[in-house]
């Protein structure tokens, strides 16, 4: 099953170390080839309407950065790769759609 987290260091909802950071390392652990995790220092306005990087939102408004296509990045700082390509959360997740079973 792909599965693709998100999170904020900075959620005061769920905690990142208690919930997706144990999650994501036991799913790699047992296997889980297409399983990545985007953990976010905090969430910022990505719009600069209100201040930009230095507007913060609340840390569990995570979600922001999946709905603008910002999640890139790996739980390592890698960027999440499909055929040797850079992809972001929306390509990864349309890959996703014709290629379930796949993990390349």
């Amino acid at each position: 099953m792909p599965i693709w987290f998100i999170h904020s260091k900075d959620d005061q909802v769920t905690y990142a170390n208690e919930t997706a950071i144990p999650v994501f390392k036991r799913l790699k652990d047992s296997g889980a080839a297409n399983v990545h995790l985007s953990l976010f220092d905090h969430v910022v306005d990505v719009s600069g309407i209100y201040g930009g990087d230095s507007y913060y939102y609340d840390g569990h408004w995570s979600w922001i950065y999946s709905h603008v296509n910002k999640s890139r990045l790996d739980f390592d700082g890698t960027p999440v790769m499909i055929k040797n390509q850079e992809v972001t959360i929306i390509e990864w997740l349309a890959f996703q759609r014709n290629n379930f079973d796949r993990t390349d």
